[in-house]
């Protein structure tokens, strides 16, 4: 999801893109008023076009021995101090025309016609439809056996028994408080059974085989941070601390605590 913002201030005289819209990477989003920044820059072109002619001839001279060394260094500075107002100039101009940096799907425009902006005024939030991510949280005892570029295969509810390809595409070296670490995953966009961003979905990643003490997610009495169950012991429940490692599916994996059976 990008959130695009204004870079100049004025006011918005026309919007090109509702919610729900399509755009192009360069797209415009909406155009600010640029009567004065036309002006602005029309000023720095002639400006610069003087300095730059200044300039020449100051080097001309120089080389005839007619100025001295402090003329042609206030020309050259005169010259590069016009060069910048120019570029700065163009730059504002051009920025009066907000464009979508990604090609997507416009889900929210934020701005209406004669809304003044400012420099750093959210306008539209765009999804990337074409190149979808997917995190999951991959246990400590796993994560170092997932390898960028690995092929895994993802399903969603929203199209039961149909089988996305995604591939692994950064792993993060940072673990939260339950030793999990986020795996970001690329999914290849299919136009026929489209996803939409906020879609939950269930990854799987080959990592071999290896046999693992498992509970249901649902015996756990607190979070990951302190995890806890209930064992009963001659007829009486207690509460008995234990480790808890990566999930796979309905089940989180035993790490210590309790012993098989």
């Amino acid at each position: 999801v990008l959130t695009v913002v204004a870079e100049t201030q004025g006011k918005v005289i026309r919007t090109y893109v509702q919610t729900g819209s399509r755009v192009s990477k360069g797209d415009i989003l909406v155009q600010i008023d640029d009567e004065l920044k036309q002006a602005s820059y029309a000023t720095a072109q002639a400006a610069f076009d003087k300095s730059k002619a200044d300039w020449i001839r100051a080097q001309e001279l120089y080389t005839q021995k007619v100025i001295a060394d402090a003329e042609l260094a206030g020309a050259k500075l005169a010259y590069a101090s016009s060069e910048s107002q120019l570029k700065a100039s163009k730059r504002d101009l051009d920025n009066a025309k907000v464009r979508s940096a990604i090609s997507g799907v416009v889900t929210e425009r934020f701005v209406n016609e004669g809304a003044l902006l400012g420099g750093g005024t959210p306008v539209a939030q765009i999804v990337d439809t074409q190149n979808l991510k997917l995190v999951v949280n991959v246990g400590e005892r796993d994560v170092m056996k997932v390898k960028t570029g690995m092929q895994v295969k993802i399903e969603t509810d929203t199209y039961p028994g149909a089988d996305f390809t995604g591939i692994v595409s950064a792993i993060s070296p940072k673990g939260d408080a339950t030793l999990s670490f986020p795996v970001e995953i690329k999914i290849k966009a299919d136009p026929k059974r489209p996803l939409f961003d906020g879609m939950s979905a269930s990854v799987g990643i080959n990592l071999g085989k290896r046999s693992i003490l498992a509970l249901p997610r649902t015996s756990l009495v607190s979070s990951y941070k302190k995890p806890q169950v209930y064992v009963v012991t001659d007829g009486a429940a207690h509460l008995v601390d234990v480790v808890a490692g990566g999930e796979y599916g309905t089940d989180f994996e035993l790490v210590s605590g309790l012993n098989a059976g």
